[in-house]
Formats: C-alpha cells, structure tokens, sequence
C-alpha cells in the first residue's frame, strides 16, 4: 500500500476516534460534527500536498546474449528426387568369346568377355561389321568384341561409330615344306567335321552341345603342320566339309580364336582314302 493511502487512513482513524470520544465526554453533535469537517479539511490538503506517486518501475525486459538471438527457422518444403533411368549399353555372352585389336580374327588378341561377365560398350562398328568396341574386361583400354553370342542390353543408336584399324596382313610360316607327289585316283575322298561346344569335355558330342559357326578351317597337304591347299568356314550348326580331296595325308586346322578353349587341339592330322569321307572333330572344352 501507498503512503498516501497510509496517510489518509491514519487521518480517517483519528475523526472516528474523536468523534467516538465526543460521546463519551458529552460533548454536543454540533461540536462533533465541526471537529469532523476540520479534520476532513485538513486531511483533503494533505493529500493536495502529497507529491503524485510514482508509477510502479517497469520489469527490465532480458535480451538474449549476443548472438543467440531466437531465429525463426522455416520449414523446407521437401524436395523430390527424379532418379534418371541409365541406358548405358552394356554386353554380355553366352559363349567365352576372344576381344581383339580390330573387328577380325586377323587382329590381335587382347582380352576375353567369358560368361557371367557384363561390361560396357563405348563405341559401334561401321554397317557390315558384327562387332562392337568395348571397355577391356579386365582393364586397360578398349577391345573389338564378336557379337556372335552377345547379348547387348541398352540404347546403342547414340553411341559414336568406331573406325577399324588397318587390317594386319597374316603371315604363315609353316615349319617345314613337303614336296608330295600326288597320285590321281578315280574317286577322289572328302573331309568333313564339326567344332562344337564339348560342355561335359568327353570329346563326343551329346545332345544339347551345339556347333559353331563362323570358324575358320585351313586344310593342308601332309602330316601337320602343313596349310595352303584349301579352306574355308564352319556353317550355322559348326558343321564344315572339303570335298574332292585326292588320297593321302592332310593336316586339318582350325582357327579357334573367336571363341575360348583352352584346351582343345587347334590341328589334327589325317588320312583321306579314295571315294571315302574322313570325319574330323574338333570339341571346344
């Protein structure tokens, strides 16, 4: 409570107590009443005279310390991601297949694309060529891969069109020069056989082990390693054929590099006899 109010109560107190000792004492209502209205005057000036009282201080507001100042963070509006879709080609084979310098046989071996594996294709071949430039399966720049047994998943339209190196000019050199001299006979006899895919490597093969096309078979006269007297390629089902082949010894060979195979003979020699066909395998296992 103010002094002010103070006071003035304290005055309200003092006219009640005189007015109750005025009836004690006997004195008369008039005099009661003038003692009061003096003391009601006097109290009115006193409070006049009272300075005005102040107003309550204001509570200090507290300001955060420097530099933590509360900031209103908005809420980000969520962002959607478009994922891209890739159509990166990429290749596969079904079939262990050679990767070369140039879009040949006649080129280089470089590298193999064996099953299982998927790699990417950087660049496509001219119209004519069955090939396509890939990154090297185990690194190391770029390879021309045969795309008999490929499987190309992707967009290859966009891709730049490679320019195949100068085709190498093949050299054989055989390891010796036999002079044979060739009886005629009336019915000459014919060489025939297959590469074929040996899955279960028993040199025979069983159903289900399909031929391969596309391969090269050089023919030669005499015992091996001989070439030069004929050649040819293997058809759809592996299957080739050399007919009119005079009696005698032959040396047949087969060039296996389009495909992988380890293990397999790349030349047999064998005996052709008149009006007979001699068979010849070659198993890829």
């Amino acid at each position: 409570m103010s002094l002010r109010k103070q006071k003035m109560l304290a005055g309200w107190a003092v006219l009640l107590l005189a007015a109750l000792a005025c009836n004690i004492t006997g004195e008369s209502p008039e005099a009661v009443e003038a003692a009061i209205q003096t003391l009601s005057a006097q109290q009115t000036l006193t409070a006049q005279a009272a300075p005005p009282e102040a107003p309550p201080p204001e509570q200090p507001q507290v300001q955060p310390p420097p530099g933590e100042e509360a900031t209103l963070t908005p809420s980000p509006s969520p962002t959607i991601a478009l994922s891209a879709t890739t159509s990166i080609p990429m290749v596969s084979v079904s079939v262990n297949t050679n990767c070369r310098s140039g879009p040949g046989v006649g080129y280089a071996l470089l590298d193999s694309l064996v099953v299982g594996q998927q790699v990417q294709i950087t660049q496509r071949a001219p119209q004519g060529f069955n090939y396509v430039l890939i990154n090297r399966p185990n690194g190391g720049g770029e390879c021309w891969l045969w795309l008999q047994y490929a499987t190309i998943t992707g967009d290859t339209s966009n891709l730049p069109v490679a320019t195949p190196p100068p085709s190498p000019t093949p050299t054989f050199t055989p390891t010796f020069t036999a002079t044979v001299t060739i009886t005629p006979t009336p019915a000459p006899g014919t060489i025939s056989g297959i590469v074929y895919d040996d899955i279960n490597g028993n040199n025979t093969q069983d159903g289900g082990e399909s031929g391969f096309p596309a391969i090269t078979i050089f023919v030669g006269q005499g015992a091996c390693a001989s070439i030069g007297l004929t050649g040819g390629t293997t058809n759809i089902n592996g299957q080739f054929s050399f007919p009119d082949i005079p009696a005698g010894e032959y040396c047949v060979t087969v060039d296996l590099s389009p495909i992988v195979c380890p293990t397999s003979p790349l030349e047999k020699t064998i005996t052709v006899t008149a009006g007979n066909t001699t068979n010849v395998s070659f198993p890829c296992n």
